[in-house]
């Protein structure tokens, strides 16, 4: 048959049958276990050749296996796991992004966008993290407007960043039972992010507030 008319055979098969010619039959394993009974020593050198041979035999056929087996295992990625309740925080709070609903305070400083926000069980405050990590400080602040997170009244603040981009602020007082395991800056922990249509979501707990923040970098 020529080279062009063969059929493939898949590699799992060639596999097992590469691997069943390796392996050693039941006469050769009672061989090999008389063989290690008598002693090296005694042997003649052609029955200690012989010997060796069937080991190495033995050992590749083990390799062959493990190697195959390996690469048959499917594939898993090192990343973490995201839980559901933050992509679904992410989806709501990116979709309030682009919608970008007009403001209801237009102001740059923080104590007068707390004057205006008087119907929320919380203080919105001017987050370290925000000023700090990803340098957005009050006079990029265009002001804010409420909204809510899971149906928990939040806060809306929007920051122009270079040239026409927009960034998204958000702050809500923090239940775990409704947001779900969230890091905390407090104790020495990260914000974690989450990538959605091409924005970056940072999600956070900080002063007993959870805060998230939507951006195109």
């Amino acid at each position: 048959m020529s080279q062009q008319t063969r059929k493939r055979v898949p590699m799992k098969t060639a596999i097992q049958k590469q691997t069943e010619k390796a392996l050693l039959d039941q006469t050769q394993v009672k061989l090999l276990i008389k063989q290690q009974s008598e002693g090296l020593g005694v042997m003649s050198p052609a029955k200690r050749r012989r010997l060796w041979s069937l080991v190495s035999v033995a050992c590749v056929a083990c390799c062959v296996i493990a190697l195959s087996t390996y690469q048959l295992l499917p594939t898993y990625h090192s990343e973490p796991m995201i839980a559901q309740s933050v992509q679904d925080i992410a989806d709501e709070v990116i979709l309030n992004h682009l919608k970008r609903k007009p403001l209801e305070v237009h102001s740059n400083q923080m104590n007068q966008a707390q004057k205006f926000f008087t119907l929320l069980d919380f203080l919105p405050i001017q987050s370290e993290v925000l000023t700090q990590q990803f340098l957005l400080s009050e006079r990029q602040m265009l002001g804010g407007r409420y909204c809510s997170i899971k149906g928990v009244s939040a806060v809306q603040l929007r920051y122009q960043t270079n040239g026409d981009q927009v960034s998204t602020f958000y702050e809500v007082d923090y239940d775990p039972s409704i947001f779900g395991p969230i890091p905390n800056i407090d104790q020495g922990e990260v914000p974690q992010e989450i990538y959605r249509r091409g924005l970056r979501v940072s999600l956070w707990v900080e002063k007993g507030l959870f805060m998230v923040l939507v951006s195109s970098k």
